[in-house]
């Protein structure tokens, strides 16, 4: 993966995580349900660690 393409990536996931909260009438994942256990949240903050650690693949200390 290309360091410029994690942008790109983070912000599909982030549409993808938007449209569900808008499928769902849900102001946030918080509200769901499902937020334990849902994947397509898990691969948003996949994307956002990756993105924020630049796509090295370290672990991400805050």
């Amino acid at each position: 993966m290309h360091d410029e393409e994690l942008p790109e990536i983070l912000q599909e996931q982030c549409n993808r995580l938007i449209a569900c909260q808008d499928e769902h009438a849900l102001p946030s994942c918080f509200e769901c349900p499902e937020v334990l256990e849902c994947t397509l949240r898990n691969s948003y903050i996949d994307a956002v660690y990756t993105s924020m650690s630049q796509g090295s693949n370290t672990d991400f200390d805050f």
